[in-house]
């Protein structure tokens, strides 16, 4: 089973990863939820269920296995956004 990142989960949504940030947060999809890290509630921590991200987006856990293999090879080749 594929671990679905957060970055993964945006790529195969066609979205930023803000967006699905903030889904998570505001509890808006139902495939995964966020954790406040500290008491002001600035630093967050997520979990997205790979099975339930996949009935969301009514795809295969091997279709989004080959497509993170695919985005993998990819990324080898794109610099990494900063961090920033």
């Amino acid at each position: 089973m594929i671990k679905v990142s957060v970055a993964l989960a945006a790529k195969v949504m066609n979205k930023g990863q803000q967006f699905v940030r903030i889904a998570l947060q505001r509890n808006l999809v139902k495939f995964g939820f966020a954790v406040k890290l500290d008491e002001n509630g600035s630093r967050y921590d997520y979990f997205i269920n790979t099975k339930e991200f996949c009935d969301y987006m009514g795809i295969t856990e091997k279709e989004l296995e080959e497509y993170a293999k695919a985005d993998k090879k990819r990324q080898d080749i794109i610099l990494p956004e900063p961090l920033f």
